[in-house]
């Protein structure tokens, strides 16, 4: 503390901080510009909006994928690489001392999922 700060306060006159401004936190998504000012967004969820909509979608994907074949690819990419073959299950119970597998009791429970 300087003195001049403690002089102040010792007569009583030390002056009231300024409150600092607040400060908003933003993502540059957000920011309204000149390139942003026409944008419509709703705050409805996605399935809401696609729910009026979802035939009519459906019906261009199709088409897409019988026509273009880059439609058709990334149709193959996703489900090969998202859906795959299912969910598959890989227990992974440990034991509470030794932290590690225990295998009889994970071999029991994948048998039993199976």
């Amino acid at each position: 503390m300087g003195l001049r700060t403690r002089f102040l306060r010792t007569l009583g006159l030390q002056r009231v901080p300024r409150e600092q401004p607040r400060r908003r936190r933003s993502y540059a998504g957000a920011i309204v510009s000149r390139l942003t000012s026409d944008w419509m967004s709703t705050r409805a969820s996605a399935d809401a909006e696609i729910r009026n909509s979802l035939s009519k979608l459906r019906d261009r994907s199709r088409e897409m994928v019988r026509n273009n074949p880059y439609a058709k690819q990334a149709k193959r990419t996703t489900q090969v690489n998202v859906v795959g073959s299912g969910i598959k299950l890989q227990s992974q119970v440990q034991q509470v001392r030794g932290r590690k597998p225990s295998e009889a009791i994970n071999r029991l429970i994948e048998e039993k999922w199976h």
